[in-house]
C-alpha cells in the first residue's frame, strides 16, 4: 500500500479576495449572505497562517475586510424575486455564520483598525443575544463564537450580551454533550468564557464536562495543548475550583502520555492554575518542572515567571526549578513585561519563606543556599533599578508585589543590592512602601467586616487573651485580621490570620509560609488558622482545642505559629491556655530571664572594651547583630526583671555594625541570619 500525504492547503490570494469584495453588490441577496460569511472566513485563513504572523496587509486589502464588514451591516440588495429586503446580512446568517464571523474577526484583529473590530464583534454579540440563531447551534458554533468574540478583546464586564451568551452556553450545552464535542471545542468554550472575565456561574457546564470526561464520553483522543487550556479556564473561572482539581486528577492519571506532548505555554498553563487552586502531587510538579526546564529557550517570558510563580505557591522545589531560576538570571530581562518582574520576585520572596519555615522546624540555624535564586533574584532588583519608579506600567499590584519582595531584598540576593548603592531602587520602593500604606487601609476596612466570633471565642478559651479585630503593624504596610498577648506583655502582639490556601496534604504550601513570613516581620509572632478544617469543628471546646494544640517535634503542623527566635530554636507553640499555667511559666522563667540579662551585659561590655581600645573584633568571631543586645524586646524584658534599667550599660549602639535598632530590625536580621552571615 502507497502512503499519500494530504493535499497541501490551497493559499488564500488576496488580491482574488479584493476583487469578490467589489463584486458583492452585483450578487442576489441569498447569495451574498453566505458570500459574506465565506469570503471574511478566507480573509482571516490568509492572517492565521504562520507565514503570514508577521505580514501586514496593505491599505487596499484592509479597505476591502473593512468594507465587508459594513456590507454585513447595512441594508443588502433585493432577493430572489426583485423584492427589497430591509434586513442587513448579518440578521439573516445561522449560527454557523454567525460563529464564522465571530472567529474570523478574533484572527483578523492585528490587521484592522481596534474601533472597527469592536464596532463588529459587538454587532454580532448583540444580535446573536436578541435573536433565536445561536440557541439552535451545537458545541462547534457556540466555541468558534465565543473564542472569536474573546481573542477579538471583548470583555462581559463591557458587554452586556457576551455575558448573557455566556449564560446561555452555561444552559444549553450541557445536555448536547450526548449528541458528542470535539475536545478542541470544550476547551475553547472555556478558555473564552475565561478570558474574556465572565462572572457568572459555569459550574453546570464543567460538572458536565467533568463527569463526561471520567465516563470516557469526550476528551478521549484530546491533545495536551487542549487539557493545558480547559484546566487553566477552569481555574479562573469563579467557584470552579473543585472542578479545576477534578480535572488535574484526571491529567495526573494521563501525565505520562500529556506532558511529553506540551509546549512551554501549555506547561506554564497547568502550573500556573496548580497553584492557584492549591492542587498538590509531587510527581506531577516533577514531570511538569522538568519539561518547563527543557522547552525554556521556547518560552515566552510570561510562561517562564508563570510556571516559577505557580511552582513556588505549591512549594516546590527541585534541579529543574532552579535550572530555570538560572535562566531568568542570565536573560535579558530588559524586555520582561513589569508583572512578569513582579511574579517572578514575588516567587522568590516565597521560596525564601519556605526555606525558613524548613529551616525552623527542622532546628537548623542555617538556611539553605540557593545561589541560582540569589542570581535571579539580584538580577530582577537591578533591572527594577534601572527602569525605577518612572516606568509607566507599574501598577498597584505589581508595587505591592514590589513591596513584599523589598522586606527580604538583602536576604534574597545574598546582600548583592545595596538599597544606598542605588536611588532610583529607593525611590520605587518607597513609591511601593506609600501604596501599600494606601491599600492596607482597603485591606483593613474589608477585615473589620469578617464575622471573626467564634475565632475569637476559640482564641480566649486557649489563653491567648483579648483580640483586636483588623490591627494595622506599626508601620502601617500589614494588617492582621485579628492581634492577641497585648494583655500579656507582648510589644507588638501575635497576629492570627485565617487562610483557605493550605494544601490538603498537610504539607506548607508557599502562599502560607510566606503569610507566616509576613506576621514575623510586623508582629512578634503570627499565626495562621487553616479555615478548612476549622470550619469543621462543631463545638466551641473542639476549636478551643484546635487552637491550643502544641506543635510536635518532626511533625508539619498548620496552626503552630512560626516565631523568630535565637539561631537553633525552633518555632514556639501558643500560649499556655490556663492562666496558672502561664503565671508558673513566668514565674520560671525570672531565673532564666536574669542570667540571660547578665549574660547580654557581659557581651555588651566585653564590645565596649575593644571598642574603646581600638581593637577589632576577633577574626571569625559572629557579627556583631547576632550579639543580641538588649536594645531588643526580649532583652530589656530580661534586664528589667534582673533590675536593670533596660538599657544597654555599655551604650554598645555605638559600636559600628551592632543592629541595636527597632525590635522589627532585629527579628528580621535574626530571620535572615544565614542568608545575610
Amino acid at each position: 500500500l502507497h502512503q499519500y500525504d494530504s493535499a497541501p492547503r490551497r493559499k488564500q490570494d488576496l488580491e482574488q479576495l479584493v476583487s469578490a469584495v467589489e463584486e458583492l453588490p452585483f450578487l442576489r441577496s441569498s447569495s451574498q449572505v453566505e458570500q459574506t460569511s465565506q469570503l471574511l472566513w478566507c480573509f482571516a485563513d490568509w492572517a492565521r497562517q504562520p507565514v503570514h504572523s508577521r505580514a501586514h496587509m496593505t491599505k487596499a486589502q484592509c479597505n476591502a475586510v473593512l468594507d465587508l464588514l459594513q456590507h454585513m451591516a447595512v441594508e443588502a440588495g433585493a432577493d430572489t424575486a426583485g423584492n427589497p429586503t430591509a434586513l442587513p446580512l448579518l440578521q439573516r446568517y445561522d449560527a454557523r455564520q454567525l460563529s464564522m464571523a465571530a472567529w474570523s474577526l478574533g484572527k483578523l484583529r492585528p490587521h484592522l483598525p481596534a474601533a472597527a473590530v469592536t464596532s463588529a464583534c459587538t454587532a454580532i454579540a448583540r444580535h446573536c443575544a436578541s435573536s433565536e440563531a445561536m440557541k439552535r447551534g451545537g458545541w462547534r458554533e457556540w466555541s468558534n463564537l465565543l473564542h472569536g468574540l474573546a481573542t477579538a478583546g471583548m470583555q462581559c464586564s463591557n458587554s452586556p450580551d457576551l455575558t448573557w451568551l455566556c449564560d446561555q452556553a452555561v444552559q444549553l450545552l450541557p445536555e448536547r454533550l450526548a449528541r458528542g464535542a470535539a475536545s478542541q471545542a470544550i476547551s475553547m468554550t472555556l478558555w473564552a468564557m475565561a478570558k474574556s472575565g465572565y462572572t457568572g456561574s459555569a459550574q453546570p457546564l464543567l460538572q458536565s464536562v467533568t463527569a463526561a470526561i471520567s465516563q470516557g464520553e469526550v476528551m478521549r483522543d484530546a491533545k495536551p495543548q487542549e487539557w493545558a487550556n480547559l484546566i487553566w479556564a477552569t481555574s479562573k473561572l469563579p467557584g470552579c475550583r473543585e472542578e479545576a482539581r477534578q480535572l488535574l486528577s484526571m491529567l495526573a492519571a494521563r501525565a505520562q502520555a500529556v506532558v511529553p506532548g506540551l509546549n512551554g505555554q501549555g506547561v506554564s498553563n497547568i502550573l500556573y492554575s496548580m497553584g492557584l487552586v492549591l492542587w498538590h502531587d509531587k510527581e506531577v510538579c516533577r514531570q511538569l518542572a522538568e519539561r518547563a526546564a527543557q522547552s525554556y529557550e521556547f518560552m515566552t517570558d510570561q510562561a517562564v515567571a508563570n510556571t516559577l510563580y505557580g511552582l513556588a505557591r505549591l512549594g516546590y522545589l527541585d534541579s529543574s526549578v532552579r535550572s530555570l531560576a538560572a535562566g531568568v538570571a542570565k536573560a535579558d530581562l530588559t524586555v520582561f513585561k513589569p508583572q512578569d518582574l513582579a511574579n517572578l520576585l514575588y516567587a522568590r520572596s516565597m521560596f525564601f519563606a519556605l526555606s525558613i519555615h524548613q529551616a525552623v522546624s527542622s532546628g537548623h540555624s542555617q538556611l539553605a543556599s540557593e545561589p541560582q535564586l540569589t542570581s535571579m533574584a539580584a538580577a530582577l532588583w537591578r533591572e527594577c533599578s534601572r527602569r525605577g519608579q518612572g516606568e509607566r506600567q507599574w501598577s498597584e499590584e505589581y508595587l505591592s508585589q514590589l513591596f513584599t519582595a523589598s522586606q527580604w531584598l538583602h536576604a534574597c540576593t545574598g546582600g548583592q543590592i545595596l538599597l544606598a548603592a542605588s536611588p532610583a531602587l529607593q525611590e520605587l520602593l518607597a513609591k511601593a512602601k506609600a501604596n501599600e500604606i494606601c491599600n492596607i487601609k482597603k485591606v483593613q476596612n474589608a477585615a473589620q467586616q469578617v464575622d471573626c466570633c467564634q475565632l475569637v471565642q476559640a482564641l480566649a478559651a486557649a489563653g491567648y487573651g483579648e483580640a483586636q479585630q483588623a490591627s494595622l503593624s506599626q508601620i502601617g504596610t500589614y494588617c492582621a485580621l485579628l492581634r492577641v498577648g497585648m494583655d500579656l506583655g507582648l510589644t507588638r502582639g501575635i497576629a492570627i490570620n485565617q487562610s483557605y490556601l493550605t494544601l490538603p496534604d498537610g504539607s506548607m504550601s508557599g502562599v502560607v509560609a510566606h503569610a507566616k513570613l509576613q506576621q514575623l516581620t510586623h508582629f512578634d509572632a503570627g499565626l495562621v488558622v487553616d479555615r478548612a478544617v476549622f470550619d469543621q469543628l462543631a463545638s466551641d471546646s473542639e476549636r478551643a482545642a484546635f487552637m491550643r494544640r502544641d506543635r510536635r517535634p518532626g511533625q508539619e503542623c498548620r496552626r503552630a505559629p512560626m516565631t523568630a527566635g535565637r539561631p537553633g530554636t525552633r518555632a514556639v507553640a501558643p500560649l499556655s491556655a490556663a492562666k496558672g499555667a502561664r503565671e508558673g511559666v513566668e514565674a520560671k522563667s525570672q531565673k532564666k530571664a536574669g542570667q540571660e540579662a547578665g549574660r547580654i551585659r557581659a557581651r555588651c561590655d566585653a564590645l565596649h572594651r575593644v571598642q574603646q581600645s581600638g581593637q577589632q573584633p576577633a577574626p571569625g568571631a559572629p557579627p556583631a547583630w547576632l550579639l543580641q543586645c538588649d536594645c531588643t524586646t526580649k532583652a530589656r524584658a530580661a534586664a528589667r526583671v534582673a533590675g536593670g534599667t533596660g538599657r544597654c550599660s555599655a551604650g554598645c549602639q555605638q559600636w559600628p555594625g551592632l543592629a541595636c535598632l527597632s525590635t522589627n530590625s532585629v527579628r528580621r536580621r535574626l530571620i535572615t541570619m544565614s542568608a545575610m552571615a
